[in-house]
């Protein structure tokens, strides 16, 4: 137990419920932040770890932002033209779920700028303008409510189930979240009785998908903010990790050191995942057995962003990263790919050891080494692999290079004399944004431009030597077939010649 008094009526509280019970457990799960989202109900397009839903009233203008940060990112062919930039606009500021439909192509566009370094802090943005106006709009309210700073004395896991049901509400509803807070005003209320008024009068005379909507989102932030209350009032390990960051760091967003502390990366994704994060809390903090849990991205663009948890039933932990370092809990601490960390908030060792050994990238081989100058689609499909990488915000890793050599079969076996661009696929009517990785030959508003694609899964799976085997192999097929063609010419021309290299006949 720390000295931490838990007081949901206080600002980094409030922000902790509000980035976490609220935005990570009722709104984002475990879809992508750095992506545009096609919400349910009247939200139309999304983004954010705290929903930004440019179809609401005085939130569509940002859409201008959006969209002039996406051109001056962009390079000058990629580039949407002024009647494309008017109808995106119009597009992302339509509500509701039909009218507003994006183009696979300008979803990818889009959302490579999203998650890029500008592209993130635009999003980031978002998020804290989100907050700042959560707390003007309904933490400072609640907090000054006599019977509920009572409450939150008393019983603050009670108080913050209410301070996260009317965040929630006015998220999706702000003439409806603003009726809840005067409810609150008016009078004292329970969780429970909170809890049923939304599901009643919170929801009278709404549409059945809003209403729908409504219901589902405070289930959903009830959720968040009860393991949140675990979390707060444990004395485990877990509490402890969630204390440090939140309190102790200042990390309520948790997002700070993501991609170096296994702490952050665990406690993100219980929160995107409260159902199977609270079996987590309970086998590891409180002793209880519980079944195999494992909490991943919903679909390729996710787990670009968040990690892989899996628990074992004896609550082994084991934390995959978005980089591919390998984080597995032990009694001492973390081990990070075989070696033990410090502790988890310590990036020391992390910046002593180098990355091509720490990260676990595989050793040289005498033909690797020769590859890059023999093979131009490898090198190109390479700077290609790495530019995407830097779109969505994340450093080379091993992933990369077997991605990067798939694509350079995939450019060889499509006869392709260059890779341009390697892109991710958006959402379609069978598949998830980012099912599919595609290579581009040409520029992408270029009418004659080449494409083919493949499983994401299969590209960044595929060992990199085994592509890199079957690049060779096309290679000597593309020689060989080469030679065959030529040699009957020779042939024909110095037939005295073969002869004398064959030797004399026996």
């Amino acid at each position: 137990m720390t000295d931490h008094t838990y007081n949901p009526l206080e600002r980094s509280t409030f922000e902790a419920i509000a980035y976490n019970a609220v935005g990570r457990a009722s709104e984002t799960n475990t879809l992508a932040v750095y992506q545009l989202s096609h919400r349910t109900g009247n939200s139309g397009w999304s983004v954010g770890a705290v929903q930004w839903d440019f179809g609401q009233a005085n939130r569509g203008h940002k859409v201008n932002d959006l969209m002039a940060g996406y051109q001056a990112w962009a390079n000058a062919e990629d580039r949407f033209s002024d009647r494309e930039v008017a109808s995106l606009t119009t597009r992302l500021q339509t509500r509701g779920q039909t009218g507003n439909a994006l183009t696979s192509e300008e979803l990818t566009r889009l959302n490579g700028y999203l998650r890029s370094d500008p592209g993130r802090a635009f999003v980031d943005e978002l998020s804290q303008q989100q907050i700042q106006k959560k707390w003007d709009k309904v933490g400072e309210p609640l907090s000054q409510i006599p019977w509920l700073q009572t409450l939150s004395a008393s019983d603050p896991a009670q108080a913050a189930e209410i301070v996260a049901m009317t965040s929630k509400l006015y998220n999706q509803n702000e003439n409806r979240g603003g009726d809840l807070i005067r409810h609150l005003q008016s009078g004292e209320q329970t969780s429970a009785q909170t809890r049923d008024w939304i599901g009643s009068q919170g929801i009278d005379g709404l549409k059945a998908s809003a209403r729908s909507a409504i219901v589902s989102g405070r289930d959903n932030a009830l959720a968040g903010v009860r393991l949140m209350n675990d979390l707060e009032l444990g004395d485990g390990r877990l509490s402890q990790a969630w204390s440090d960051q939140v309190h102790t760091r200042g990390n309520v967003s948790l997002t700070g050191e993501f991609n170096r502390n296994p702490d952050v990366q665990l406690l993100d994704a219980m929160m995107r995942d409260p159902a199977s994060g609270a079996r987590i809390f309970a086998r590891v903090d409180q002793g209880t057995p519980t079944e195999a849990v494992t909490i991943s991205g919903a679909n390729a663009n996710a787990r670009l962003e968040m990690s892989r948890v899996t628990m074992d039933r004896n609550g082994g932990i084991t934390v995959v990263s978005p980089n591919g370092d390998t984080f597995e809990q032990t009694r001492e601490g973390w081990n990070r790919n075989g070696t033990p960390m410090q502790s988890a908030g310590d990036t020391r060792r992390e910046r002593d050891m180098p990355d091509h050994t720490d990260r676990g990238e595989m050793p040289r081989t005498r033909a690797d080494a020769t590859l890059p100058e023999t093979h131009p689609l490898l090198r190109q499909s390479q700077d290609a692999v790495r530019r995407l990488d830097a779109s969505l915000g994340h450093p080379h890793s091993p992933a990369s290079d077997c991605m990067s050599a798939s694509v350079a079969c995939l450019a060889k076996s499509n006869g392709f004399g260059g890779v341009d661009h390697v892109l991710l696929s958006g959402p379609t009517a069978t598949e998830p944004a980012g099912a599919r990785v595609i290579v581009v030959e040409g520029g992408l508003t270029d009418p004659a431009h080449r494409l083919a694609h493949m499983s994401t899964e299969t590209a960044v799976r595929t060992p990199m030597s085994e592509s890199l085997q079957r690049l060779e192999q096309m290679e000597r097929a593309q020689t060989q077939l080469s030679a065959q063609t030529q040699m009957p010419q020779q042939d024909a021309a110095a037939p005295t010649q073969e002869s004398h290299r064959r030797g004399p006949t026996v």
